[in-house]
C-alpha cells in the first residue's frame, strides 16, 4: 500500500528522573525512565581537543581537498581566516562526548540513535557558560562506522571548530541506521521525515543533558541553528521544515537560522531526471542503489531492489550495500561488474531494470507511479517557506548533486514570498572546478561564520 503520510509520535520529553517509592519495608528502587523520543539514554566519557589541533587538521583538510595553497577557500567571500580565529578563539579547548538518545523511525516506532556533542570549555567560571546550539547532521556515508560519534569521516573536525571558535554547543547526530543504531536497520537515505526526526530528537536530548546534568557549567541561550551539506544539507532543510511546522510538539523549539548546502532537495525533478538521462555519467554510482534500498526500508513496494536494480548487479549489489564497506569500495565493485574503468563512469539508468525505469520514473509515468509519488512527497521546496534566515550554498560545478537542486529550491521559496530571509551564495563560480567534496570544506566553515555574525542578509 502506498504510504505518503507518516504517523508522528508525541513530542513530550520524559525526564530521566525516577520516582522513589517509600514503603513500610524501606526504599524500593526507582523504575527505569520511560524511553520516549527525544529522551537521553546515555552519555559517554569526556574527551578533549585543542584549538591548535583543530586548526592543523582543518588546514590539512583544505590542502588535501583544494591544493596548496587552498586558493578557492582563501578567495571565498564568506570564508574564515583560521589564523585570525585562532588568535580570537573564545576558548582553546573543546570537550566532546558520545550521546545515545531515543528517536523514531518513519512509522513512529522508538529507536535508539547515537551522535556526538561538542562543548566549549572555558577556565574556572562562577556562572554557567551561555551557549547557542548548532544541530549539524553529517553528509552521505555508506559505512556505518564513518560517523561523528566515532570521530570518523571529515566532518567531525567542524564540530570541534564550532565549539572552540564560535562558542557553540554542536550536536552532530549519526543519521538513522548509522553509528550505534540497530545494525540490522537500514539507513533511510534522503527520506525527509526520518532524517528530521533524528536531528530534532538529538536537539531535545542535548537540551535535557544541559538542563539536568550540566546546569552549573552551561546554559543554552535559546538560539538554535541547523546546518548540513550534501545529504546533511537535505537533512538540515527537512529539520527546519519539521521544527517550523511542528515546533510546539517539541517543547516550543524555534530556529534562529539555518544553512542548507548542496542537498538533493528536488527528488522528483532534478534527481529523477539525472537517473534517466542517457547523457549523464555519474562518478559515484553507489548513491543510486543507496536511495532505492533506503526507500525500500521505509516504503517497500516498488522500491524492492530485486525489481528496481539491473540484473547485472543482482544479487551482489544488495550485499555490497550492507554498511560494511566504504562508498568508494562499492563504486569500484559496481564499475567492475559493469565492465567499466574510470573515468568512463556509468550512465545512471544502466544501474536499473529497464522495465522499472519505464514503469516508475520515466517522464510519462512518474506523476502517477508509486515511486514518482513518493519522490514527490520527499521534495523539500514545496508546501512551505522558511520563516527564519536561511543560507543556501553550492558550487555551480558540483559533480555529484546537480546545482539545479539549489536553483529550483531558491526559485520556489522566492515565489512563495521568502523575501530577505533567504540568502543564496554560490561556492565559487562556473568553471572554477570546485566539485561536491571540495565545496564542503569551503561551505561548512562559512556557514558557522555566518551564524556567528548573526545570520545577516548578504
Amino acid at each position: 500500500m502506498l504510504r505518503t503520510s507518516i504517523r508522528r509520535a508525541s513530542g513530550v520529553v520524559t525526564p530521566l528522573v525516577g520516582v522513589v517509592l517509600i514503603s513500610l519495608s524501606g526504599c524500593l528502587p526507582s523504575p527505569p525512565p520511560e524511553k520516549t523520543p527525544g529522551s537521553l539514554v546515555s552519555v559517554g566519557p569526556a574527551r578533549t581537543i585543542t584549538a591548535d589541533e583543530v586548526r592543523q587538521q582543518h588546514d590539512q583538510l583544505l590542502v588535501d581537498r583544494l591544493g596548496d595553497p587552498p586558493t578557492a577557500a582563501l578567495e571565498d567571500p564568506l570564508g574564515i581566516d583560521w589564523q585570525d580565529l585562532i588568535e580570537q578563539a573564545l576558548v582553546n579547548l573543546a570537550v566532546y562526548r558520545k550521546i545515545t538518545y531515543m528517536s523514531r523511525d518513519a512509522d513512529g516506532n522508538p529507536i535508539e540513535l547515537t551522535g556526538m556533542l561538542y562543548l566549549p570549555r572555558r577556565g574556572l567560571r562562577v556562572c554557567p557558560m551561555e551557549v547557542p546550539l548548532i544541530a549539524y547532521p553529517h553528509g552521505t556515508e555508506l559505512k556505518k562506522d564513518q560517523v561523528p560519534s566515532n570521530n570518523a569521516g571529515d566532518e567531525f573536525i567542524f564540530g570541534a571548530a564550532g565549539a572552540i571558535f564560535g562558542g557553540f554547543a554542536v550536536a552532530m547526530p549519526d543519521l538513522p541506521g548509522m553509528g550505534g543504531a540497530d545494525p540490522n536497520r537500514y539507513h533511510p537515505y534522503c527520506h525527509a521525515d526520518s532524517l528530521a526526526y533524528s536531528v530534532v530528537d538529538m536537539i531535545r536530548a542535548v537540551r535535557q543533558y544541559l538542563e539536568e546534568t550540566l546546569p552549573h557549567k552551561y546554559r543554552w541561550n535559546g538560539r538554535l541553528y541547523i546546518m548540513g551539506y550534501s545529504e546533511g544539507g537535505y537533512a538540515a532543510m527537512a529539520t527546519v521544515r519539521e521544527i517550523q511546522l511542528r515546533g510546539q510538539e517539541y517543547g516550543g523549539l524555534s530556529i534562529t537560522g539555518s544553512a542548507c548546502m548542496a542537498g538533493p532537495y528536488d527528488l522528483s525533478g532534478v534527481m529523477r531526471r539525472t537517473m534517466i538521462d542517457p547523457n549523464v555519467h555519474f562518478p559515484r554510482p553507489f548513491f543510486l542503489p543507496y536511495m532505492v534500498m533506503g526507500y525500500n526500508a521505509v516504503y517497500g513496494g516498488a522500491f524492492d531492489p530485486n525489481g528496481a536494480m539491473s540484473a547485472t548487479l543482482l544479487p551482489d549489489i544488495i550485499s555490497w550495500m550492507d554498511g560494511s564497506r566504504e562508498g568508494s569500495d562499492v563504486d569500484t565493485l559496481i564499475m567492475a561488474k559493469l565492465g567499466l574503468v574510470p573515468p568512463n563512469w556509468p550512465v545512471p539508468q544502466d544501474l536499473f531494470n529497464a522495465s522499472w525505469v519505464a514503469e516508475q520514473i520515466a517522464d510519462d509515468v512518474y506523476e502517477t507511479s508509486e515511486v514518482g509519488q513518493l519522490l514527490t512527497a520527499n521534495n523539500l521546496w514545496s508546501g512551505w517557506v522558511p520563516n527564519r534566515p536561511m543560507l543556501m550554498r553550492q558550487s555551480p560545478d558540483d559533480d555529484l548533486v546537480p546545482y539545479e537542486n539549489s536553483l529550483v529550491t531558491v526559485k520556489a521559496f522566492e515565489e512563495a514570498g521568502v523575501g530577505d530571509l533567504l540568502t543564496f551564495r554560490p561556492i565559487g563560480k562556473k568553471g572554477d572546478g570546485i566539485g561536491h567534496v571540495e565545496g564542503a570544506v569551503i561551505g561548512i566553515p562559512s556557514a558557522m561564520n555566518w551564524f556567528k555574525k548573526g545570520c545577516p542578509k548578504l
